[in-house]
């Protein structure tokens, strides 16, 4: 009996391994299908200004006689970057090449919650929450984008290896878990939020077994790990005297009712809709191309528009189980994911700018997977033989309905095309000013420098011309450095056509200011993207005596 039971325990275990591949191999095909469908977003190439020419990180480190970037910005380390420096060493830079590996990492996320979940509720919750996770339409096109998939693995990894060292007691295992808390602080100083959110998730749902390993041994190396991991943060921090915190610690409640908004439409999958992909329908519209384009324009017209998924009202129906589920073995990863998530997005709605965009909504993801996950799952046992159909069914309904607004989204894009923070035109903008002469390239409005530094593998010279042409009105020193910029001769700028600037009006601030100073504009080029609008536009100043 013993060798039988065994025996269907691993047929059970291979199965399930099975599944959860195959469901992050869904994952990284549906994210694949957007590579060439959305252009270069700004954000995303950040990390290119620890790379490439114009170089313009906030500290770094002199290596025998190489400068090496330690953070980007004051919250923002270059983990990044150094990850990119070695990978386009073996896969030069390319749209396939950014993206693919935070796919990968995304896919591996998919991997390593599935393994926590299994560990704290059993393999029922950790094939639950892997197929909510792996369908999440939002959390993926984010993993596309690319600026917290080092977050998504370095929580992760925390929160594995302070499990095995509740279970193990393993020294080991708390120096990996603090160690990795410390490199998700300096990759991103707002890991903090979650780092303190998990601890107090574990407080309430744990506190005898937190208490317990609070002991002066335990504390030291957790401190001296954590320091590890964040050493470049701190180093940057006392050269700079704290600039973490007093650059990005001002506190607000005016944008409460926003944020709220935000996260609700995190959650049912909303949120990307008109920014990922426009809203507008082009000048020239575009048919289905290939196998994968017909299949999701298919689905999109068979289903209808869908623009929202169920997961919202599943996260409900788990906060309505808790009390039903509060003495069995769910209370406590249920009560540590709810506290833990509560306690992450409070951090973010009182700090002022923060919580009002995907990327820092989804740093609280995967805990609404988690939570769901785990109560569906307990409840399904409550419910006997027919639990398990109709765990089956409630899965299938929250992910079958992100994955229709997934498709949704790649319906959008090839219908409609990307939206205006991913504009395929950068690419043959970046192949028109690689022809150009090899003057300065002002960029005009914002949106688009990092994306040409990137392209350009640092070869454009590049400038930044956005600070001054989003200004209503300059200083005197200002306008001098603007007619010095406007008087180079072979220089050239590049904005945003009218009714695309981020910066509204700041080509014609620029223009107006020209010609007030003797100089007049000569249009060298207008890009369109590949649905026909006009995107960018090239352009040079000209002395009205030498014209």
């Amino acid at each position: 009996m013993a060798g039988r039971l065994s025996h269907t325990d691993r047929v059970r275990k291979l199965g399930s391994i099975v599944v959860v591949g195959a469901l992050c191999l869904i994952f990284l095909a549906a994210g694949c299908a957007f590579i060439p469908r959305l252009g270069i977003q700004n954000d995303e190439v950040f990390f290119a200004s620890g790379l490439y020419e114009p170089l313009a990180y906030r500290h770094g480190i002199r290596v025998f006689h190489t400068k090496v970037p330690l953070m980007l910005l004051n919250y923002l380390g270059a983990t990044k970057t150094w990850f990119y420096a070695g990978w386009f060493k073996l896969w030069p830079p390319s749209p396939a090449s950014l993206r693919v590996p935070m796919l990968l990492a995304g896919a591996v996320s998919v991997w390593m919650f599935y393994r926590l979940l299994r560990r704290i509720a059993g393999n029922r919750a950790a094939l639950a929450g892997a197929a909510l996770l792996a369908a999440d339409p939002v959390y993926l096109l984010v993993t596309l984008w690319g600026p917290i998939v080092s977050h998504h693995l370095l929580l992760l990894s925390v929160m594995l290896c302070f499990l095995r060292f509740h279970h193990t007691r393993s020294s080991r295992w708390l120096a990996a878990a603090c160690f990795c808390a410390g490199l998700g602080l300096w990759d991103k100083a707002l890991f903090a939020w979650l780092f303190a959110a998990l601890a107090l998730g574990a407080l309430a749902a744990a506190p005898r077994a937190v208490s317990s390993a609070l002991s002066g041994r335990n504390l030291r190396i957790a401190a001296i790990w954590f320091i590890l991991g964040a050493l470049p943060l701190l180093w940057f921090n006392f050269k700079s005297r704290g600039e973490t915190v007093r650059g990005n610690a001002a506190l607000s409640l005016a944008e409460l009712p926003a944020k709220a908004g935000v996260l609700r439409y995190s959650l049912d999958g909303s949120l990307l809709f008109g920014w990922v992909v426009t809203d507008q329908a082009p000048p020239t519209p575009r048919g289905p191309s290939g196998v994968v384009e017909e299949a999701s324009l298919g689905l999109a017209d068979a289903a209808g528009l869908r623009e929202q998924g169920f997961m919202l009202w599943g996260c409900g129906l788990a906060v309505l189980l808790l009390p039903w589920l509060w003495r069995t073995p769910a209370r406590a990863p249920v009560l540590f994911g709810l506290v833990s998530f509560a306690a992450g997005w409070f951090q973010m709605a009182i700090t002022q700018g923060a919580g009002m965009a995907a990327h820092h909504t989804l740093l609280l993801w995967p805990l609404p997977q988690l939570v769901v996950a785990v109560a569906l799952a307990e409840a399904s046992r409550r419910i006997a033989r027919a639990g398990p159909v109709v765990l089956l069914a409630a899965v299938a309904l929250l992910a079958g309905s992100n994955l229709l607004v997934l498709n949704q989204y790649l319906a959008d894009a090839v219908r409609k095309g990307p939206g205006l923070d991913f504009p395929d035109a950068v690419h043959p903008l970046a192949r028109l000013l690689l022809k150009e002469p090899a003057g300065q390239v002002f960029a005009a409005d914002w949106g688009m420098l990092d994306s040409l530094r990137f392209l350009s593998q640092g070869k454009l010279r590049l400038r930044v011309a956005s600070d001054l042409t989003g200004k209503p009105s300059l200083t005197g020193e200002e306008r001098k450095k603007l007619r010095e910029w406007i008087a180079g001769p072979g220089d050239i700028f590049v904005g945003h056509t009218e009714g695309r600037e981020f910066n509204r009006g700041s080509t014609a601030r620029l223009r107006q200011f020209a010609s007030e100073n003797g100089y007049a504009s000569e249009t060298l080029a207008v890009v369109p993207d590949s649905y026909g609008r006009s995107t960018y536009e090239v352009f040079r100043f000209r002395h009205a005596e030498t014209r």
